[in-house]
């Protein structure tokens, strides 16, 4: 897991969402990259107290098919 310490503060879960799938697409490109496995990668969504509000799977942002 890589932890972003800083976070990102943005006005509601739309918009981290919007975030989120723009960071899973990022994690993919590494992966793919770096021949890595990108179906279990995640990102996850947390408010201001760190409590998880959704977690989004790389796989299902790329829309990987089930093989």
């Amino acid at each position: 897991m890589i932890r972003d310490l800083e976070g990102t503060d943005l006005p509601d879960l739309a918009a981290a969402r919007h975030e989120a799938r723009r960071s899973a697409r990022g994690l993919a490109i590494d992966e793919i990259r770096s021949d890595g496995e990108i179906d279990e990668s995640a990102v996850v969504i947390a408010d201001e107290t760190g409590k998880t509000m959704e977690t989004m799977s790389v796989a299902e942002v790329i829309a990987i098919p089930d093989v």
